[in-house]
């Protein structure tokens, strides 16, 4: 699908459809996330569902989180710290996450940012929730492989 066809959807929801579910090109991940945040042909408010959906397809995951942390400072500029989009832009970027070394990330990223920032609650779920993944996957990769 073309950059032009997206302008021939009219209904939002349809277009978002569209791309994002006939889509596994990083570069329109990339695009769909940056075009949300400039708010030119994607309106900003639709970025946090942007985000939450790239962050569900496997190689959009890493991109997302990629993408906010690349965008963090302008991302609290449009959205207020504690805020809703903040909290679902946390947490769909961050959910799949399933390795300790991911985890250091994730805390030392928030960690580099200010105290208010690694105190959101947001940020102490998303903490949580890998922390989760990790232990679920120590318990259950051996069975996981073998039963494959």
């Amino acid at each position: 699908m073309s950059f032009q066809n997206y302008k021939f959807y009219q209904n939002y929801y349809i277009k978002s459809y569209v791309l994002l579910c006939h889509s596994i090109s990083k570069f329109l991940f990339y695009w769909l996330m940056k075009t949300s945040l400039s708010g030119d042909t994607i309106r900003t408010q639709k970025l946090s569902f942007v985000i939450r959906t790239v962050g569900r397809h496997f190689p959009g995951h890493l991109l997302a989180w990629d993408f906010v942390k690349e965008n963090w400072n302008k991302l609290v500029q449009k959205f207020h710290l504690g805020s809703y989009t903040i909290q679902s832009i946390v947490a769909g970027s961050t959910h799949l996450f399933s390795t300790k070394v991911h985890l250091s990330e994730v805390q030392t990223f928030f960690e580099s940012q200010s105290e208010a920032t690694f105190q959101l609650r947001c940020v102490q779920e998303a903490l949580e929730i890998i922390h989760l993944n990790i232990q679920w996957m120590e318990k259950n990769l051996k069975t996981l492989t073998w039963w494959l």
